[in-house]
């Protein structure tokens, strides 16, 4: 009865835990090579480590402005707090070795510019997701 009462518990935890954050997809446009990125290819694609795809294109990055999905995103594939992420590009800035990401302010703004630019990776939240032929959403290994 008591493993009955703890793996319960447990799958109440679970439960909370999946509503604590929103999920955050990560999606492209269709014409980026990439089906799967690992954790590491997409930090180093968020700080403008990695500036071109596979085949030669631009790597196009674009943010959100909205704190929650933000503040997820960097703190789950970046590591880092939005805080972390905005200073270092205040750091490449005053360093004149770069420009921050472009952002957005609505997700649908941002799935469109996603939409119609080669090579342009961002995320969203999966409820803001729809079936668009022009996007894809990445697989996330480790």
């Amino acid at each position: 009865m008591k493993t009955i009462i703890k793996v319960f518990i447990f799958l109440v935890f679970l439960v909370f835990l999946d509503c604590a954050y929103a999920e955050v997809i990560i999606i492209c446009n269709k014409d980026v090579p990439a089906n799967s990125l690992t954790f590491s290819e997409i930090s180093k694609i968020f700080h403008c480590e990695k500036l071109f795809w596979n085949n030669g294109k631009p790597a196009i990055v674009v943010i959100q402005k909205d704190k929650d999905i933000h503040k997820d995103f960097t703190k789950i594939y970046l590591k880092k707090t939005s805080f972390q992420y905005m200073n270092y590009f205040k750091k490449l800035i005053f360093t004149g070795k770069g420009q921050p990401p472009r952002s957005f302010a609505k997700e649908d703004e941002l799935i469109d510019f996603v939409a119609k630019t080669s090579g342009c990776i961002g995320y969203i939240s999966s409820e803001s997701y729809e079936e668009n032929e022009n996007i894809k959403i990445i697989d996330v290994t480790k």
